[in-house]
């Protein structure tokens, strides 16, 4: 039985898109957990005006906020790209999607997993993830590489 083609190679030399994609994507998460902080307005204040952190609603706020900055986040990086083919709303916007390294759709696991080494990826002003996207053969940072995702251009 003859073998199957191999498949066209996956285009990830999109290294300047995402760098794009990065900055409106940082830019959606700002907004997000910035409209979180608001709720700080409800807490009560002393009488010099700061935050009365004695107050059982100073702690009930800061929690909601922390909480909802760590869902927006998942969202942006996670959620969205599980539920639209791999792309976040800047991916979608410059068209570039995340793949498994076979090409295939990533898995929730894998990017939860490129997600939580954008802490590396980001060190240095995100000079570590740029350098990296740059010297590796697939233009994959270090959260790509762990989690055996890559970055292609996204097919219509």
């Amino acid at each position: 039985m003859p073998s199957a083609p191999p498949s066209a190679p996956i285009d990830t030399d999109v290294v300047w898109w995402r760098v794009a994609q990065y900055i409106v994507d940082s830019l959606i998460i700002g907004i997000g957990v910035g409209i979180g902080f608001f709720l700080f307005l409800a807490v009560p204040t002393t009488d010099e005006g700061a935050a009365d952190s004695g107050s059982a609603l100073f702690w009930i706020v800061w929690l909601a906020v922390m909480l909802w900055s760590v869902f927006w986040v998942l969202f942006v990086w996670v959620i969205r790209p599980h539920r639209h083919d791999g792309q976040t709303f800047g991916m979608q916007a410059v068209g570039i999607r995340i793949a498994s390294e076979d090409g295939g759709r990533a898995s929730i696991g894998q990017l939860m997993g490129r997600a939580f080494l954008l802490v590396l990826d980001t060190l240095l002003g995100g000079l570590v993830g740029l350098l990296t996207m740059m010297v590796s053969k697939r233009h994959q940072r270090i959260g790509d590489m762990a989690a055996r995702t890559v970055v292609c251009r996204a097919t219509t």
